[in-house]
């Protein structure tokens, strides 16, 4: 696999430059993963990113989400140092923290993420794990179960944090004021 039509960081409004999650993978689903992706290499060629992935053991200051539909394509390993609450952005946290590993739709591994697509991400902490990724939905199986109204987390870097928050905040006031009719009344887009 290989970066197709590359959308960069520099080619996306500021106001997109996240990554958002509702999942965190237990250790019980990062070993259905882990397997799934071992059976899906059987035949094919294994690089550094597949035995990073295949061999990984979760550190004490790192986690396993799976991101949703990223915003551009990136090389990794990429730092943050931002994450906040998508429906309430002023719960946030500054701390700094990288993407490691990059899992193409959960079974890839590979050394980018790709403009929309998801991901399954480990993400390796300089100090501990916030508490606000800690209350994220946890899925222990091979489906997706996050259930409706769970909680959903951005990362982004703090230089691009106080734009995202405005418009997240922005569109926020848009659907309590218009419902799911918001998008109609978006002046910014």
């Amino acid at each position: 696999m290989t970066l197709k039509e590359m959308r960069s960081e520099q080619d996306c409004k500021v106001q997109e430059r996240y990554l958002f999650t509702e999942a965190i993978f237990s250790a019980e689903a990062m070993a259905i993963w882990q397997g799934e992706c071992n059976s899906r290499f059987q035949n094919k060629e294994k690089n550094a990113a597949y035995y990073r992935f295949i061999n990984w053991v979760k550190a004490h200051n790192e986690i396993a989400l799976f991101t949703m539909y990223a915003y551009a394509d990136f090389t990794i390993p990429k730092k943050f140092d931002s994450v906040f609450d998508l429906d309430n952005p002023s719960d946030f946290t500054i701390t700094p923290f990288s993407l490691t590993q990059s899992i193409y739709e959960g079974w890839y591994p590979v050394e980018y993420v790709e403009h929309g697509h998801k991901h399954l991400c480990i993400f390796e902490f300089e100090k501990q794990i916030p508490q606000l990724i800690q209350r994220m939905h946890v899925t222990k199986g091979k489906f997706y179960d996050v259930p409706p109204q769970s909680l959903r987390i951005g990362l982004c870097h703090s230089t691009d944090f106080a734009i995202i928050r405005n418009r997240i905040e922005y569109q926020l006031s848009l659907k309590q004021e218009y419902g799911q009719d918001w998008w109609k009344f978006d002046k910014d887009e």
